[in-house]
Protein backbone atom coordinates (compact mmCIF):
# COMPACT_ATOMS: atom_id res chain seq x y z
CA UNK A 1 0.00 0.00 0.00
CA UNK A 2 1.58 3.45 -1.44
CA UNK A 3 1.57 6.31 1.23
CA UNK A 4 -1.03 8.05 -0.81
CA UNK A 5 -3.71 5.05 -0.05
CA UNK A 6 -3.22 5.97 3.85
CA UNK A 7 -5.27 7.30 6.31
CA UNK A 8 -3.21 10.27 7.92
CA UNK A 9 -3.51 11.39 11.24
CA UNK A 10 -2.10 14.65 12.48
CA UNK A 11 -0.82 14.89 16.00
CA UNK A 12 0.45 17.41 17.88
CA UNK A 13 4.29 16.51 18.87
CA UNK A 14 5.90 16.18 22.28
CA UNK A 15 9.31 15.19 23.64
CA UNK A 16 8.09 11.79 25.41
CA UNK A 17 8.62 8.41 24.24
CA UNK A 18 6.08 7.89 22.39
CA UNK A 19 6.01 11.29 20.66
CA UNK A 20 2.00 11.47 21.09
CA UNK A 21 0.71 12.50 24.41
CA UNK A 22 -2.50 14.32 23.66
CA UNK A 23 -5.63 12.29 25.20
CA UNK A 24 -7.98 13.65 21.80
CA UNK A 25 -5.55 12.44 19.24
CA UNK A 26 -4.88 9.20 21.26
CA UNK A 27 -8.74 9.07 21.28
CA UNK A 28 -8.39 9.04 16.93
CA UNK A 29 -5.04 6.94 16.84
CA UNK A 30 -7.18 4.27 19.12
CA UNK A 31 -10.14 3.78 16.76
CA UNK A 32 -7.72 3.54 13.56
CA UNK A 33 -6.03 0.70 15.29
CA UNK A 34 -8.95 -0.60 16.46
CA UNK A 35 -10.56 -1.02 13.32
CA UNK A 36 -7.21 -1.83 11.85
CA UNK A 37 -6.77 0.78 9.25
CA UNK A 38 -3.49 1.60 7.98
CA UNK A 39 -2.49 5.02 8.48
CA UNK A 40 0.75 7.85 8.76
CA UNK A 41 1.01 9.90 11.30
CA UNK A 42 1.99 13.96 10.37
CA UNK A 43 3.38 15.92 13.73
CA UNK A 44 1.90 19.19 13.78
CA UNK A 45 3.27 22.15 15.84
CA UNK A 46 0.58 23.92 17.81
CA UNK A 47 1.48 27.02 15.48
CA UNK A 48 0.76 24.92 12.47
CA UNK A 49 -2.65 23.92 13.36
CA UNK A 50 -5.07 26.52 11.66
CA UNK A 51 -2.64 26.84 8.41
CA UNK A 52 -3.28 22.99 8.10
CA UNK A 53 -7.10 23.63 8.31
CA UNK A 54 -7.04 26.08 5.75
CA UNK A 55 -5.09 23.31 3.87
CA UNK A 56 -7.46 20.62 4.09
CA UNK A 57 -10.33 23.18 3.65
CA UNK A 58 -11.73 22.58 7.28
CA UNK A 59 -13.84 25.57 8.21
CA UNK A 60 -13.16 26.63 11.68
CA UNK A 61 -15.35 26.11 14.43
CA UNK A 62 -17.31 29.02 15.74
CA UNK A 63 -20.11 28.10 17.13
CA UNK A 64 -18.73 28.61 20.71
CA UNK A 65 -19.57 24.69 21.30
CA UNK A 66 -15.77 24.19 22.03
CA UNK A 67 -13.09 27.13 22.99
CA UNK A 68 -10.64 26.84 20.17
CA UNK A 69 -11.89 27.30 16.59
CA UNK A 70 -9.00 24.92 15.26
CA UNK A 71 -7.39 21.92 16.90
CA UNK A 72 -6.21 18.43 16.78
CA UNK A 73 -6.88 15.41 16.21
CA UNK A 74 -7.38 15.85 12.59
CA UNK A 75 -7.42 13.02 9.87
CA UNK A 76 -7.32 13.12 5.85
CA UNK A 77 -8.71 10.25 4.24
CA UNK A 78 -8.22 9.18 0.29
CA UNK A 79 -11.01 8.17 -1.48
CA UNK A 80 -11.38 4.10 -1.76
CA UNK A 81 -11.84 4.46 -5.41
CA UNK A 82 -8.53 6.62 -5.73
CA UNK A 83 -10.19 9.53 -7.60
CA UNK A 84 -11.16 12.17 -6.59
CA UNK A 85 -10.10 14.67 -3.42
CA UNK A 86 -9.13 13.20 0.19
CA UNK A 87 -11.72 13.85 3.19
CA UNK A 88 -10.76 15.91 6.37
CA UNK A 89 -12.33 15.26 9.40
CA UNK A 90 -11.57 17.25 12.43
CA UNK A 91 -12.65 16.00 16.18
CA UNK A 92 -11.74 12.66 17.82
CA UNK A 93 -15.86 11.61 18.34
CA UNK A 94 -16.52 12.88 14.36
CA UNK A 95 -13.50 10.73 13.53
CA UNK A 96 -15.09 7.87 15.31
CA UNK A 97 -18.20 8.41 13.49
CA UNK A 98 -16.95 8.71 10.03
CA UNK A 99 -14.54 5.94 10.00
CA UNK A 100 -17.86 3.49 11.18
CA UNK A 101 -20.11 4.75 8.34
CA UNK A 102 -17.09 4.90 5.50
CA UNK A 103 -15.70 1.37 6.40
CA UNK A 104 -18.11 -1.01 7.62
CA UNK A 105 -16.21 -3.93 7.05
CA UNK A 106 -14.17 -2.68 10.17
CA UNK A 107 -15.09 -3.12 13.60
CA UNK A 108 -17.05 -0.48 14.64
CA UNK A 109 -16.26 1.75 17.18
CA UNK A 110 -19.81 3.50 17.84
CA UNK A 111 -22.79 0.71 17.86
CA UNK A 112 -25.88 1.75 16.25
CA UNK A 113 -28.23 3.82 17.46
CA UNK A 114 -25.93 5.08 20.03
CA UNK A 115 -24.27 7.77 19.31
CA UNK A 116 -26.62 10.41 20.94
CA UNK A 117 -25.78 8.51 24.09
CA UNK A 118 -22.00 8.37 23.58
CA UNK A 119 -22.11 12.20 22.84
CA UNK A 120 -24.01 13.11 26.25
CA UNK A 121 -21.29 10.69 27.84
CA UNK A 122 -18.61 12.60 26.33
CA UNK A 123 -20.58 16.09 27.47
CA UNK A 124 -21.38 14.69 30.83
CA UNK A 125 -17.57 13.49 31.61
CA UNK A 126 -15.98 16.98 29.93
CA UNK A 127 -17.99 19.25 32.56
CA UNK A 128 -17.56 16.72 35.45
CA UNK A 129 -14.50 15.68 35.05
CA UNK A 130 -12.21 17.60 32.36
CA UNK A 131 -13.22 20.83 33.60
CA UNK A 132 -12.30 20.68 37.39
CA UNK A 133 -8.84 19.25 36.34
CA UNK A 134 -7.56 22.09 33.95
CA UNK A 135 -6.01 24.09 36.50
CA UNK A 136 -3.28 20.81 37.16
CA UNK A 137 -3.58 19.40 33.34
CA UNK A 138 -3.05 22.50 31.74
CA UNK A 139 0.18 24.01 32.79
CA UNK A 140 1.89 20.64 32.68
CA UNK A 141 1.39 20.55 29.31
CA UNK A 142 3.80 23.02 27.78
CA UNK A 143 6.44 20.77 29.82
CA UNK A 144 6.10 17.89 27.36
CA UNK A 145 5.99 19.71 23.89
CA UNK A 146 8.62 19.36 21.20
CA UNK A 147 8.65 22.69 19.85
CA UNK A 148 9.28 25.64 22.11
CA UNK A 149 7.64 28.25 19.90
CA UNK A 150 4.24 25.62 20.25
CA UNK A 151 4.75 26.01 23.89
CA UNK A 152 4.58 29.69 23.96
CA UNK A 153 1.43 29.83 22.05
CA UNK A 154 0.01 26.77 24.08
CA UNK A 155 0.21 29.38 27.41
CA UNK A 156 -1.13 32.34 25.69
CA UNK A 157 -3.70 30.51 24.50
CA UNK A 158 -4.44 29.01 27.43
CA UNK A 159 -3.84 31.58 29.55
CA UNK A 160 -6.39 33.87 27.80
CA UNK A 161 -9.09 31.33 27.59
CA UNK A 162 -9.26 29.38 30.88
CA UNK A 163 -7.57 31.45 32.80
CA UNK A 164 -9.12 35.09 32.70
CA UNK A 165 -11.71 35.80 34.57
CA UNK A 166 -14.83 37.11 33.04
CA UNK A 167 -14.61 40.51 34.98
CA UNK A 168 -12.18 42.94 34.74
CA UNK A 169 -10.58 43.84 38.19
CA UNK A 170 -11.26 46.93 39.75
CA UNK A 171 -7.58 48.22 39.39
CA UNK A 172 -8.50 48.24 35.68
CA UNK A 173 -6.39 45.35 34.50
CA UNK A 174 -7.45 42.39 33.37
CA UNK A 175 -6.68 40.67 36.05
CA UNK A 176 -6.16 36.93 34.24
CA UNK A 177 -3.79 33.98 36.27
CA UNK A 178 -0.68 32.79 34.82
CA UNK A 179 -0.17 29.15 34.43
CA UNK A 180 3.10 29.65 36.58
CA UNK A 181 0.49 30.97 39.50
CA UNK A 182 -1.75 28.23 39.06
CA UNK A 183 0.74 25.26 38.94
CA UNK A 184 3.99 26.85 40.50
CA UNK A 185 7.06 24.78 39.80
CA UNK A 186 9.76 23.10 42.74
CA UNK A 187 8.86 22.95 46.09
CA UNK A 188 6.15 25.49 46.06
CA UNK A 189 3.89 22.65 44.24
Amino acid sequence: MSDQDKIILYDIPSRLTPMAWSPNTWKARYVLNHKRLPYETVWVPYTEIASLWAELGLEPITDGSIPFTTFLPVISVPPKDGRGPRTAVAESFNIALYLDRAFPETPRVIPPHTAALHSAFIQALSTTLFVPLRPIMIPQIPLVLADPLGAAYFTRTREKTFFAPAVTSSSGGSGGVKLAEVSPRGSEK
